[in-house]
């Protein structure tokens, strides 16, 4: 049996360069015109044997090219002359070619495996995980924008004070209605409930209609601003009003129904979910039918955010936090 052959049977495909080859135990993955001859183990002593002299070597190396073909067909791949010319003009130069790194063009049947597949040792420095899944996004990070949404009614900086109990201020400007807009993230076609904490300082106002899902707190979903009997709009449209207005699916939450109105002032703290479409439009709104707000003369506060946690607001707040999104089924 020809020395190549016996090599190539024992599951490792030789050029011999030289002194240089492959040991019967290596499972090199790339023998070509990009991989560095000199990382290659030394020939066994039954070759060094067999290549006593230059012209012997010149034969063992034409020898082991002719049978490289067969020794990868298997595997899917083949040799070209020219990158046998290289590698033999290599080893009459005894320069080493440029390091490994490139693709492979020559590959053993060990490395090739079974089905024919490149193990990740052989993929060379780009690969490992770049087939790794990436991590699902947390679904609170679709409401991000709602998340520590602040809105400020203050009274007009020439409120006198103190305030006294059941006094109303003048809305300092642009704040009698204010409105801020925001779009929901998620998956194309997938409704979620989103779970929000209400933290507010506000009066009271009158919804009519809707419904109260939760007992004891001013949460509303639906209904309209509370209207004379001959169908008029009451006082209640002058007790101002915050609410929250989802575009898909339609619907308007109310935040401070008390059904009633009165120049009273409370701090409330409370969860409440909606029902949100993905990409869909969420206004937040404040709104007051006249210049005066309800002064928080009790001087309420929340001291765990700002900007009032150090000394109290005149006016009204609202503060909003997400505190969970889930999808619907």
């Amino acid at each position: 049996m020809h020395w190549a052959s016996r090599f190539i049977q024992s599951g490792c495909v030789i050029f011999l360069v030289g002194s240089q080859a492959c040991s019967e135990g290596r499972h090199a993955s790339v023998v070509d015109a990009g991989t560095d001859k000199t990382a290659m183990s030394k020939v066994s002593a039954s070759a060094r044997d067999a290549a006593t002299n230059d012209g012997a070597v010149d034969a063992m190396v034409d020898a082991s090219a002719e049978n490289v073909p067969d020794a990868s067909a298997d595997a899917g791949v083949t040799v070209s002359d020219a990158q046998v010319g290289e590698s033999h003009r290599a080893a009459d130069s005894g320069v080493p070619s440029a390091p490994s790194g490139g693709s492979s063009s020559v590959m053993s049947r060990a490395s090739a495996g079974a089905g024919g597949q490149v193990p990740s040792t052989a993929a060379g420095h780009g690969g490992g995980a770049a087939g790794a899944a990436a991590p699902a996004p947390d679904p609170k990070t679709f409401a991000a924008a709602l998340s520590e949404l602040f809105i400020d009614m203050p009274c007009d900086a020439a409120t006198p004070t103190p305030l006294p109990e059941g006094m109303a201020c003048s809305h300092a400007p642009n704040s009698q209605h204010v409105e801020k807009s925001v779009t929901f993230g998620g998956m194309p076609g997938t409704r979620y409930t989103l779970t929000l904490r209400v933290r507010a300082i506000w009066e009271p106002t009158s919804i009519a209609g809707g419904e109260l899902p939760y007992p004891g707190v001013p949460f509303t979903v639906g209904g309209m601003v509370a209207q004379n009997p001959d169908g008029t709009p009451s006082n209640a449209i002058n007790y101002q009003q915050f609410q929250i207005q989802v575009a898909e699916p339609a619907q308007t939450y109310w935040l401070n129904n008390y059904q009633a109105t009165s120049h009273e002032i409370y701090k409330v703290d409370y969860e409440a979910s909606l029902q949100v479409a993905a990409g869909s439009e969420i206004k937040i709104i404040v709104h007051d039918g006249n210049e005066l707000e309800i002064g928080n003369y009790r001087m309420l506060m929340f001291t765990e955010f700002p900007p009032y946690d150090k000394m109290a607001s005149l006016g009204q707040s609202l503060r909003l936090d997400v505190v969970n999104v889930e999808a619907q089924p």
